[in-house]
């Protein structure tokens, strides 16, 4: 599509790509001034349009049904004329193809599947199911966040909805199809979770699991080949790739969450996939998971936790003298260590008991000659208070989770098992809350974010906080990270624009950075005010320089990075004036050359005089004064004349006439088209006569003169020479003749000429002269 459509309502500026059925243009939506990809559709050399149409549409339609960050956003669909169309969302970060070739990390590529993942579930929970998932499907925004894109084969699962693809028909891409798509059996959203999964691997590996020197070679192995393993040091990923590319859909995952599941465990239980797998190895690997897609709020769940608890239990067993974890866990289990110091020897720290006082030490040794002796419940209730008393002392040291072996988190965790619900467990949480609290935010003040992170984690693992309190916590964290990178991405973003400025960039780039700065930095940034006013001044420059020299095209496009650039209203409307004259001026010149153009040939056809005089209908209409239009009305009525006169030669009559209706009713009646009028209209009523008259024979006796010829009321110039016998050729209908004989008498005959016949009337005018008649005819 060489040539862009016009789309009310958009600029397009550039194309981008082409694919099987549609063109994607770079364009501006001039409401929102804001860029867009525009997907136009091509229907040209199509055996069948509408069904093209209707897949087309289908696809934006599918498309705006998904709300989901990592599903491109649609802006418009619609069909202007024979134009259909689709606005969406510009992602300039190229495709997931670019980044394969790049090469990704680990922890790169499970966020994305992760991402894309997501993407897909919220497809399912529509009722969609993508069938052509392939990482050329997948743009990237900003280069790191995937977008799952092109739905053009996409079904539906409702039983309402009406297919377009013939039944049985396989479709997809080979690579990456499933085995019911090879087959063309049914499908649903396990068989994306079987093309997720040839994906995911080719990312880990950079190569595709399965291939051969054609599509059937490869559609064979996805039926009967084994499912590849990954390298040694990926092989913790190999069962869940082998659930993802089970030949059978019953032996995948049932849906994408219970995939991300799956691999979120498998992260919880391997520390060395952890760290093969790091984004950034200074950060919590809990944040790591939130970076790479895993659902935070995840966190919350009762299995998540136990099994976090269950790592760092292990860890710090580890880390423990393997003497000391078993006494441990006899304290655990309550056993009485020694009448004289009555200590569980797991905390390890006897002074800081005795420390806490002599009343102190009788509750803890009653604690434990009850608790050896059946568990009494007022044993459990002295035991409580001191250890209630201990958790004090800790949280007054700020020992919440350090050191290993005297945190305040082990003694609450031990007073939770001895009575989760007890008013002294209750209270020691509450004061834990509250301690931990004043720490949490003293970091996030203090901008110490991982280490509030670090300190966040522990406290998941401890199940310290409620529902609102995890959810609050995480999002003051999550907040003041997002704080902090905003700030970090202002200031690499306001030296971007110096660079940028010193550098002389393309507007494009500039007004496009501009814009993302903007959205960074405080409306009232000095630095940034400044900057954007010396892009607009060099924009505007440029914008000058353009339409000085006529150059449109490029003057279109620096106006558009003008306008969002700057809100000076007053410089863009100046602007505006200035290109929209030059554009109708070039308009109105480039109309001209066109009807001269048109008016080179010798003759005119009616498409010709049409274009001409449309044209020089608009020149009248927005520039009337211009000293060219006369000129070229009096050339083309001039022309126009002598093509219709050419054809009246020819006996072309309805040809000529057609092509002079061609012009508008004023330049019609002009004089100059005077004579070829007059010359069709007499033509075309010779044609109507000739079509509807007959012969009329007039023979009288004796031989008259005939003086009237009268015909619906109106006298016709009698034919010459004026005498009978008579042969008349007129129209049909009744005619009136009047005869007068040599001696003067008159008399009238009434006749009827029928259409294509001979009508012969023989009248005898005077009778009393037959005799001279008849002598006179020769007998």
């Amino acid at each position: 599509m060489s040539q862009p459509v016009e789309i009310p309502g958009y600029q397009l500026l550039r194309q981008l790509g082409e694919g099987g059925m549609a063109t994607v243009f770079l364009a501006v939506q001039r409401s929102l001034e804001r860029k867009v990809a525009i997907k136009i559709l091509r229907t040209q050399n199509d055996d069948d349009p509408e069904r093209t149409e209707r897949r087309f549409l289908r696809e934006g339609r599918t498309l705006a049904k998904i709300t989901h960050r990592n599903v491109c956003g649609i802006y418009d669909i619609a069909k202007f004329g024979d134009v259909a169309y689709i606005a969406m969302e510009y992602l300039d970060g190229g495709t997931l193809v670019d980044r394969l070739r790049e090469g990704l990390s680990v922890g790169e590529s499970i966020a994305i599947v992760v991402q894309v993942a997501s993407a897909l579930q919220e497809a399912h929970n529509q009722g969609i199911v993508h069938r052509d998932l392939k990482p050329a499907n997948v743009m990237m925004r900003g280069g790191r966040v995937p977008v799952l894109t092109d739905f053009g084969i996409a079904r539906e699962l409702s039983s309402h909805h009406t297919r377009i693809t013939s039944e049985n028909m396989i479709v997809g891409t080979p690579v990456y199809m499933s085995p019911e798509q090879v087959t063309g059996s049914d499908v649903d959203g396990r068989s994306d979770i079987y093309a997720l999964g040839i994906m995911f691997y080719e990312l880990l590996t950079g190569a595709a699991p399965y291939k051969g020197d054609n599509p059937i070679q490869v559609c064979m192995q996805h039926l009967t080949s084994p499912v590849p393993e990954l390298s040694e040091e990926l092989a913790e990923l190999n069962p869940v790739l082998a659930k993802m590319l089970a030949k059978k859909n019953d032996d995948r995952f049932n849906t994408m969450t219970e995939f991300t599941h799956a691999l979120r465990d498998v992260f919880v239980q391997s520390p060395t996939l952890r760290t093969k797998a790091s984004l950034q190895p200074d950060q919590a690997w809990t944040e790591q998971l939130r970076q790479m897609g895993f659902s935070f709020d995840t966190l919350r769940d009762g299995e998540f936790n136990s099994k976090l608890r269950q790592q760092q239990q292990k860890q710090r067993e580890l880390e423990r003298d393997p003497g000391a974890a078993e006494v441990a866990r006899d304290a655990a289990n309550g056993v009485y260590v020694s009448q004289t110091t009555p200590v569980f020897v797991e905390r390890g720290v006897p002074v800081k008991w005795l420390a806490v006082g002599a009343a102190l030490a009788l509750v803890i040794a009653t604690a434990g000659y009850f608790f050896t002796r059946g568990g009494d419940e007022k044993a459990r209730t002295l035991q409580l208070r001191g250890l209630s008393a201990v958790l004090s002392e800790q949280l007054g040291k700020g020992q919440l989770f350090e050191p290993a072996e005297d945190n305040a988190a082990e003694t609450l965790a031990e007073m939770r098992d001895l009575s989760e619900k007890s008013s002294s467990t209750s209270k020691a949480l509450q004061k834990f809350r509250e301690q931990l609290n004043q720490q949490l935010d003293a970091k996030i003040g203090a901008k110490q974010l991982d280490a509030a992170q670090t300190l966040f984690d522990q406290a998941i693992a401890a199940e310290i906080f409620d529902e609102a309190g995890t959810t609050r916590v995480q999002t003051q964290i999550s907040d003041a990270r997002t704080v902090l990178e905003n700030a970090a991405k202002a200031q690499q973003a306001l030296e971007q624009l110096q660079q940028l400025l010193a550098q002389s960039a393309k507007s494009q780039v500039m007004s496009d950075v501009l814009a993302k700065t903007k959205s960074l930095v405080d409306p009232t940034d000095v630095r940034f005010n400044a900057l954007a006013a010396k892009i607009s001044a060099v924009i505007a420059a440029r914008l000058s320089i353009a339409l000085q020299n006529t150059d449109l095209e490029t003057a279109q496009l620096e106006f558009a990075e003008l306008r969002k650039s700057t809100q000076d209203a007053a410089l863009i409307a100046r602007f505006e004036r200035t290109l929209q004259t030059q554009l109708a001026k070039r308009s109105v010149s480039d109309r001209i050359g066109s009807v001269r153009t048109r008016l080179q040939a010798s003759e005119l056809t009616y498409d010709g005089l049409a274009v001409a005089s449309g044209e020089l209908a608009s020149i009248q209409q927005s520039n009337p004064n211009d000293p060219a239009l006369r000129e070229l009305q009096s050339k083309m009525l001039a022309l126009a004349s002598a093509s219709a006169l050419a054809m009246v030669k020819k006996d072309q009559l309805e040809s000529a006439q057609a092509l002079l209706s061609a012009l508008s009713p004023d330049l019609l009646a002009r004089p100059e088209l005077k004579d070829a009028r007059t010359f069709i209209a007499a033509g075309l009523e010779r044609q109507r006569v000739a079509q509807v008259s007959g012969l009329l024979v007039i023979d009288a006796a004796p031989h008259s003169t005939i003086t009237q010829i009268e015909f619906n009321g109106r006298k016709l110039a009698v034919p010459q020479p004026a005498s009978t016998p008579l042969r008349f050729n007129g129209e049909e209908g009744t005619y009136v003749i009047q005869l007068r004989d040599a001696r003067g008498a008159i008399k009238q005959v009434r006749s009827t000429i029928t259409r294509q016949k001979t009508t012969q009337v023989a009248v005898a005018v005077g009778e009393n002269r037959a005799d001279d008649y008849l002598k006179q005819a020769g007998f």
